[in-house]
């Protein structure tokens, strides 16, 4: 209940497992969703939600990405981004070697951890 109606958690970071990120080579910033396939209507979500979220954590376990949510609106305005849709989910591809000189800051993980 609480992060439909407030947002994420209580501190305003989204943290988001990018499952595809190794393999694609890009990480997925979604823009709108829908609850089902079948429904028309498209919501804003993730960093276009209207929330308490000003962070915006995305990556996988070895590499994590730290965004301001203002940052990726501005991004996505700029352009030349790939956008991306499924059947729920609308949004658009940063690459990893982009990410990494646009973030405001990168965790990585050395080591142990797969």
């Amino acid at each position: 209940k609480f992060q439909y109606e407030e947002g994420e958690n209580r501190n305003g970071i989204e943290i988001k497992l990018d499952r595809l990120m190794c393999a694609t080579g890009n990480i997925f910033i979604e823009i709108q969703e829908k609850r089902r396939a079948e429904q028309d209507v498209w919501v804003n979500s993730g960093i276009w939600r209207k929330d308490n979220s000003w962070l915006y954590l995305i990556g996988h376990y070895n590499e994590i990405f730290i965004f301001g949510k203002k940052h990726l609106r501005i991004q996505q305005a700029i352009g030349g981004f790939e956008m991306k849709e499924t059947p729920t989910s609308k949004g658009f591809l940063i690459p990893v070697i982009h990410a990494r000189d646009i973030a405001v800051h990168t965790l990585k993980c050395v080591g142990g951890m797969k």
